[in-house]
């Protein structure tokens, strides 16, 4: 029986009571006697509320009496069975009394609520060059019934706690810890005083060692090894440079001499140029 259902027959509870003066009692609030046509051997042993006569009052009990007072269904035999609250007439008190005997709203859940670790895994280790570090602790809760509070456990004390917790859903508490070593879990209660715990996790924040990087400088030239020399290229190479001695054609020329030489050369061809001229 849904709440809807209920809130309804609540409402037609309400309604009854104004209308049952000028509706017949026959068939909104039959009077509870008994005649020739329906006998009743033995009030002491009958069961009140066990409006079809099968022994239990149950489900089909409630759906038995609605269908009699307002759908001209068939009447409990004997009548006294769909008298449920005993108050001498059968109308929609006696649903509404055998509804909360049943207890048909939303039974109570007795088990406590599943917990699902995500992250960090157990035995994680991180490295931090700070003091700290922010950890996101995931995990997943499931139940029956709400969850009215999940809490983070570490070293056995609750450090962060959420209320109404959404199911199914993931769920993370983030917390700055100090380099160190813990143990944490998370521990939920539904609505009902249900309590679960998760199983425990290690995790780890160590010292993250820096390592200072020096850039060298680059090696500057040595001007001692450096050699500067001049090649000249024709059918045979010349090496000639300062403190340099060559062979050239198999011999050997110091450069102020090659120099010389050049110069005497041109000198003498001067001459012979001016002779020549000179004749003519």
């Amino acid at each position: 029986m849904s709440k809807k259902l209920l809130c309804g027959l609540l409402t037609l509870l309400i309604i009854t009571s104004f209308v049952s003066a000028f509706v017949a009692p026959a068939v909104q609030n039959p009077v509870v006697t008994q005649d020739e046509n329906n006998p009743v051997a033995d009030t002491e042993n009958l069961l009140y509320g066990d409006a079809n006569g099968d022994g239990v009052i149950d489900q089909l009990d409630i759906d038995f009496l609605i269908a009699y007072i307002f759908d001209n269904g068939d009447a409990p035999s004997p009548l006294l069975l769909g008298d449920a609250d005993e108050s001498g007439t059968i109308n929609i008190a006696d649903v509404v009394f055998l509804i909360n005997l049943l207890k048909l709203e939303e039974p109570e859940d007795a088990l406590g609520p599943e917990i699902e670790l995500l992250n960090p895994e157990d035995g994680y280790s991180i490295k931090t060059s700070k003091d700290s570090k922010e950890i996101d602790f995931e995990f997943i809760v499931s139940d029956e019934s709400d969850i009215a509070v999940c809490k983070l456990i570490i070293d056995g004390d609750v450090e962060k706690e959420k209320t109404n917790v959404e199911k199914d859903v993931l769920q993370i508490f983030s917390l700055d810890l100090d380099r160190g070593t813990y143990y944490w879990r998370i521990a939920c209660e539904d609505v009902h005083g249900n309590n679960a715990e998760s199983e425990v996790r290690e995790l780890k924040i160590t010292k993250k060692e820096t390592t200072q990087i020096y850039n060298e400088p680059a090696p500057q030239p040595n001007n001692e090894d450096n050699d500067f020399s001049f090649v000249y290229e024709q059918e045979e190479v010349i090496f000639l440079g300062a403190g340099n001695e060559k062979p050239f054609l198999g011999l050997e020329f110091d450069l102020h001499i090659f120099l010389f030489i050049i110069l005497t050369i041109l000198i003498l061809f001067m001459l012979v140029l001016i002779i020549i001229f000179s004749r003519d």
